[in-house]
């Protein structure tokens, strides 16, 4: 493709990078396989400029004698790991091998119009495995995880036809966080020993991972335009999600008010019930996320790695809880940057499933419950519950951070050696 001319190069690598942007890669990850694409058209990375702003993508090339601008606009596609994974390995052959332009459009175009590896049905399953899987986490029976599992499969139903039908993702976040939540309340009529628990879990597929950990991961490598925009995004799916579980608690307190004494800390469940369930969890988010199936056994891995040492850490060593989510999640992140080399899979395909059982959902519960009862409180009381919005904000922090030091550190080290050599 060197015999090109400029705007035609540039509208390759706008293609390229407008793909990944609108399917969950980092900043930095765009940035770097679409200079791999310039480097095949023979444009020197010195020549080489791309901005990766929110909505936009703006690149200057300079051709030897002027420079060049242009800019392309993108919009939020949803995460699919599939795409990305397949993306990132196209730019590292069209860095070796002479495409022609058609050759290079067509492959492009290929992968971008790939079917999703997961059919719609398969992803409701596996959202409610995700959630009966945290349900188990949470501290709940296998009846309250069966609970759980149909209230979010409902939920994810919801969700899809509401996107189908082209309503703003806010309010079909928020309408499927009303309804899972609202058919899980319901449930506790049903024959349970816990039977609050699936009310904590059933909304959980709707929390924003990618997003969340790309937001810190591109802020902490100095993308901080992008990184504040997808944190901003973050935040109101977070807000959506709240508004829907508030309003759907709201309404069901006037029938009978939650007992927030039910909503235990700490998993009651046997070691082994847990394990399982944290690879189950890990395995179905994966497929919520599009991750090529070769890659599920190594997720499931993954998890069961995470929660053992957590574990360890947390009941054998004694350590605080946001401690240990820190270093399990930390170790997570150096064996996903040994997953990538090996793979050239993109890190979050291995973080985000493998972290997801960490997120302190009883935490976040008790803390919803004190807004919602807040008029009825003491003083004291008040405090007491609130604390548990403090600790879970500091767990979350805590295994966002673990999973992206690693791979900003590794980034850092190879760009170094690279600029050595």
């Amino acid at each position: 493709m060197t015999n090109l001319d400029i705007n035609k190069k540039m509208e390759f690598i706008l293609n390229v990078a407008q793909s990944l942007a609108e399917r969950g890669a980092t900043a930095d990850k765009i940035i770097s396989h679409t200079k791999l694409v310039a480097a095949s058209m023979q444009i020197p990375a010195k020549n080489f400029n791309l901005k990766v702003m929110p909505s936009v993508l703006y690149l200057n090339v300079f051709d030897g004698e002027k420079m060049n601008h242009s800019f392309r606009n993108y919009e939020n596609r949803g995460v699919d790991m599939d795409i990305v994974n397949l993306i990132s390995a196209f730019t590292l052959k069209a860095a070796k091998k002479n495409y022609t332009p058609q050759q290079f459009q067509d492959v492009l175009q290929r992968i971008i119009g790939r079917r999703k590896i997961y059919s719609p049905p398969q992803v409701v399953l596996a959202t409610g495995l995700f959630c009966g899987a945290l349900c188990i986490l949470f501290g709940g029976d296998f009846l309250a995880a069966v609970y759980t599992a149909v209230c979010a499969a409902i939920g994810k139903i919801f969700q899809l036809k509401l996107l189908k039908l082209g309503v703003n993702h806010f309010i079909t976040t928020a309408i499927a966080a009303f309804t899972a939540t609202a058919a899980a309340y319901f449930t506790h009529f049903l024959p349970s020993g816990t039977i609050w628990i699936p009310i904590i879990a059933c909304a959980l597929f709707l929390i924003p991972g990618i997003p969340i950990i790309n937001a810190i991961t591109e802020s902490l490598d100095g993308f901080l335009l992008s990184g504040m925009a997808k944190a901003y995004n973050s935040i109101l799916i977070t807000i959506s999600i709240t508004v829907g579980i508030v309003f759907s608690l709201t309404l069901c307190a006037k029938l009978e008010a939650i007992d927030l004494e039910q909503l235990e800390q700490l998993s009651n469940n046997h070691f082994a019930e847990i394990l399982f369930a944290s690879i189950i969890a890990s395995t179905a988010f994966s497929v919520m996320l599009n991750v090529p199936k070769k890659i599920l056994p190594l997720m499931g891995i993954f998890g069961a790695t995470a929660l053992v040492t957590k574990n360890f850490l947390l009941f054998e060593l004694n350590f605080s809880p946001d401690v240990s989510v820190f270093i399990a999640a930390t170790l997570i992140g150096i064996l996903s940057v040994k997953a990538n080399q090996a793979t050239q899979a993109p890190t979050q395909v291995f973080t985000v499933p493998a972290i997801i059982p960490f997120v302190p959902g009883v935490l976040i519960y008790r803390f919803l419950m004190c807004c919602i009862y807040i008029r009825d409180m003491e003083v004291e009381e008040f405090f007491y519950e609130f604390g548990f919005g403090v600790d879970a904000l500091q767990i979350i922090f805590a295994m966002t951070i673990g999973v992206t030091l690693p791979n900003l550190i590794a980034d850092k080290f190879l760009k170094k050696i690279e600029t050595q050599n």
